[in-house]
């Protein structure tokens, strides 16, 4: 009996458009995540600021939780698999932590709210994004609509090693919570990362500002805005000290909403807003490191053993004992000032 005559078929893809990037969407998939709709990587500000619009930042702080590899299949491939991948629209921004290259960490966020997405786009260090496979140790998950819209915020962590023995970071982030858990998930997913692989460098949970090529430290600060306006800020929120000076973590930083910032593209968030402050690769190491202690009076110095005890008040994780060898291998000088106010005036007294 003869064969059946042979019929070539060429297998047809769906033509690509903004919301369909072929490459991207494979990428995707080494996330676990298959998109069923359109999937948006890095829109521009205008884009994003539209489509987020109708939505009201109204979530609570949520609590990170670190679990194991076998929560995962509990809690985090049923979000991937069943929510994320078939929604109709997803949102994802490519970029860094570290703006210091031996620092730098690459980061995804994908999401089902473009407004998660432009504050990501405020937070996160630009980096080039051309290719949509590059490594990215830190990939965060974060869920609001569908199941999920209203209900009681849940943050998780996970780290693991992937085929090659590489740690990684996922966060997974679902229902109301607000965007600066979004901005803690990362940081400390970042932290954790640099622990496990024992690095020399330290993050520090201070604001960095530079006047007249001095570098300050500022923990517990809370005049952000003005030192934005001053042209003050180096970087907020949390900083990499490493043997060659700091670096930056964040690209952007959240402020309050007393104070109006001098910039254009502005994230309203729970509170106050984010905004994008670009940062040079590395400053000195800092002169000053300064806490704000609201019930003191003027400038007070103290030692770089007092200056790691406050350390601890500020977050308990803290490795005080690395931040005080870095204080003293710098010859960092350490103060507590009454307000934001007196920073300059213990910067003046060097």
């Amino acid at each position: 009996m003869a064969s059946p005559p042979f019929v070539h078929t060429e297998q047809e893809f769906p033509e690509e458009h903004e919301g369909l990037n072929i490459e991207f969407n494979w990428s995707l998939a080494d996330d676990d995540v298959t998109p069923h709709g359109d999937a948006f990587r890095n829109l521009s500000w205008p884009k994003l600021e539209e489509l987020a619009k109708q939505e009201k930042p109204a979530g609570k702080k949520v609590a990170i939780k670190e679990v194991d590899v076998d929560v995962v299949f509990g809690e985090f491939e049923p979000l991937y698999e069943q929510h994320l991948s078939t929604e109709p629209n997803l949102y994802a921004q490519d970029g860094a932590v570290g703006s210091f290259k031996d620092d730098r960490t690459r980061v995804r966020v994908i999401s089902d709210s473009p407004l998660v997405a432009q504050f990501a786009q405020s937070l996160l260090v630009r980096v080039p994004i051309k290719d949509t496979h590059a490594a990215r140790p830190i990939v965060v998950y974060v869920a609001t609509t569908g199941e999920f819209k209203g209900k009681a915020p849940q943050a998780l962590l996970l780290l693991d090693k992937d085929d090659e023995g590489v740690t990684f970071a996922k966060v997974v982030i679902t229902g109301a919570a607000d965007l600066t858990s979004v901005k803690d998930a990362i940081g400390l997913a970042k932290k954790k990362l640099l622990e496990l692989a024992e690095a020399e460098s330290l993050v520090v949970p201070a604001d960095v500002l530079v006047k007249d090529d001095k570098t300050a430290l500022v923990f517990n600060a809370s005049g952000r805005a003005a030192a934005i306006n001053k042209g003050l800020l180096y970087s907020a929120h949390l900083n990499i000290w490493n043997s060659v000076g700091v670096t930056s973590l964040f690209g952007g930083a959240i402020v309050d909403g007393a104070t109006k910032v001098s910039k254009k593209k502005v994230v309203a968030i729970e509170g106050g807003s984010a905004v994008n402050v670009p940062c040079n690769n590395l400053v000195e190491h800092p002169k000053v490191a300064v806490f704000v202690d609201k019930t003191g009076r003027g400038v007070k110095s103290i030692s770089s053993a007092e200056a790691a005890a406050l350390l601890k008040k500020v977050d308990a994780d803290a490795d005080a004992e690395k931040f005080e060898a870095f204080l003293k291998k710098a010859d960092t000088k350490s103060f507590v000032v009454a307000s934001d106010a007196d920073v300059e005036a213990a910067l003046a007294k060097l």
